[in-house]
C-alpha cells in the first residue's frame, strides 16, 4: 500500500459497477457504527501484540504483573516463554494496554 499512516476513507471508482458500489456502502455503514471489518482478523492481531508485550518483558516485571493480575497464575510463569491463561483475563487485558 502507497499510504503511510492512518485513512478514513474508502475510495471505489466512479465507472465501478453497481454491486461494488453498493458493497462499498455497506462496509462504509457498517464500519461507521462498529469500526472493526473483521473480527477474526482483528483477535488475532491483538493476541500477537499482547504476546510481544509479554515478550519485552524482564522475569521481574512479568511476576509483578501476575502477581497483580494474573489470578489463578503461577508466579513461576513468569519464566516461561509463552503467555500464561489466567482465569479472569485481567492479565490479558493488563498486557493490551502495553
Amino acid at each position: 500500500h502507497w499510504a503511510v499512516g492512518w485513512v478514513r476513507y474508502l475510495m471505489v471508482r466512479s465507472d465501478a459497477p453497481q454491486a461494488v458500489r453498493d458493497e462499498a456502502q455497506a462496509i462504509a455503514d457498517d464500519l461507521a457504527s462498529y469500526p472493526i471489518l473483521c473480527e477474526d482478523a482483528f483477535s488475532e492481531l491483538e493476541y500477537d501484540e499482547v504476546c510481544a508485550a509479554w515478550d519485552d518483558l524482564s522475569v521481574r516485571e512479568r511476576a509483578e504483573l501476575i502477581k497483580d493480575f494474573g489470578n489463578g497464575v503461577s508466579i513461576f510463569a513468569a519464566r516461561r516463554a509463552e503467555l500464561p491463561h489466567d482465569n479472569s483475563g485481567m492479565l490479558y487485558d493488563r498486557l493490551r494496554s502495553y
